[in-house]
């Protein structure tokens, strides 16, 4: 854990913590070290720590005793372990762990199991394999896509079956209204006759069209296309994952290739 030191307070002689700062004030520079004033009835000034532990250069070598200190500490517990205060990057080298080496083992044994799994016995065959869970996880999606047109145009069909059915009522009543009553009428309900009206047109237009008008059958291909929707979907997601794992094992069989030819390559050159 790293710590942020801001302006720590000095120790004074009877041993209480001093001033973090004073106020220097702002000389003109030509020669007469007049104050310049700050056009509010005061002086400019500025404020200088009173110590120099803010120092970035000090970090180096507060790093660097403690790296010290501590080494010292672990000889003397036998213990192996060394630190060294420099960044890895000044060090010239990378970070290993004992993790990063079970990972390795871990990822070289998962592709060898699917290797075997999958009767892949070269990089060209692993490619068509990748190829091959692509192509089924694009060819699903464009089926769901497919199911999501069809359930739009089931759906607006049934929203407006339901809305005749709903409005038809008021249109029946209209015609048994004598000729008298029938301007008062159509004025007092003329926002469901619209919708009828509209719901009426949209069915007819349908029925011109060779569609007929089978609200139940409708109802029943909505349930079927949603159900399977919807099992589609969680196969799509499990097939991403599984793609993601296979590319991940793609680029670790694609690093021992490369170490393979390294290798056999320094071997003809001995």
């Amino acid at each position: 854990m790293s710590t942020h030191i801001d302006k720590i307070s000095p120790i004074r002689e009877d041993g209480k913590w001093g001033a973090k700062c004073r106020k220097v004030y702002d000389l003109d520079g030509q020669g007469q070290g007049q104050r310049i004033p700050d056009g509010k009835g005061g002086w400019k000034s500025h404020r200088e720590a009173t110590t120099d532990w803010n120092q970035r250069g000090n970090a180096e070598k507060w790093r660097a005793a403690w790296a010290s200190y501590a080494n010292r500490a672990l000889e003397a517990a036998g213990r192996p372990e060394r630190i060294d205060h420099r960044s890895y990057k000044r060090q010239d080298t990378a970070p290993t762990s004992q993790y990063a080496k079970v990972k390795t083992l871990k990822e070289d044994a998962k592709l060898f199991n699917f290797l075997m799994e999958n009767g892949i016995s070269s990089m060209e065959q692993l490619y068509e394999k990748v190829s091959a869970m692509n192509s089924g996880y694009y060819d699903l999606r464009g089926k769901i896509v497919k199911a999501e047109r069809r359930l739009s145009v089931l759906n607006a069909r049934l929203e407006m079956w339901t809305q005749y059915q709903k409005y038809k009522p008021i249109r029946q009543k209209l015609d048994k209204v004598s000729p008298g009553k029938r301007e008062q009428f159509e004025q007092r309900h003329s926002a469901d006759l619209a919708l009828f009206d509209a719901a009426a047109r949209y069915l007819d237009t349908l029925k011109a069209s060779g569609e007929a008008i089978t609200p139940r059958a409708w109802r029943a291909e909505v349930k079927k296309l949603t159900a399977e929707k919807d099992a589609d979907y969680l196969k799509m997601r499990d097939m991403w994952e599984d793609i993601k794992a296979v590319e991940t094992l793609k680029r670790t069989a694609e690093c021992l290739a490369r170490e393979g030819q390294t290798q056999r390559r320094e071997e003809q050159e001995r």
